[in-house]
């Protein structure tokens, strides 16, 4: 009886484990490389939010671009830190840092909020980003 109990609860854990990596694969907090988008190194980075594809590209010779559902909203020359699911004004959307300086402490960050349904983005500085409860 308890090498069946034994059985049970290493399937038991192995199911958890497989579980926790799962929701880990689809987590909604993305780190982006520390020079985000300054062209050194590739980057291509995707998550789901509320059910729909979100991605962060950047090649070595081209424009970072953010995707929502397959839809591509060019951004600017600059780093980005990361990249996380949010709920703005009580509606789905991402986050995503805009980190001028590229670590540095010369220019504060700018908050990217892109909504999901109308993939409309709204800039917000760090108050802002703090009134609003989308970053601690």
């Amino acid at each position: 009886m308890k090498i069946t109990n034994l059985k049970v609860t290493t399937k038991l854990f192995a199911l958890i484990v497989f579980m926790m990596m799962s929701y880990s694969s689809v987590a909604a907090d993305l780190t982006l490389d520390e020079l985000g988008s300054l062209g050194q190194e590739p980057v291509n980075q995707s998550m789901s939010c509320s059910g729909q594809a979100v991605s962060f590209v950047r090649g070595r010779d081209l424009k970072p671009r953010f995707t929502i559902a397959g839809i591509n909203i060019p951004l600017q020359n600059s780093c980005y830190s990361s990249m996380d699911c949010v709920t703005y004004r009580d509606k789905p959307a991402v986050l995503v840092v805009d980190t001028p300086a590229c670590g540095g402490n010369a220019v504060p960050e700018t908050y990217l909020v892109f909504d999901l349904q109308t993939k409309k983005q709204t800039q917000l500085t760090y108050q802002a980003a703090k009134r609003a409860k989308i970053i601690k």
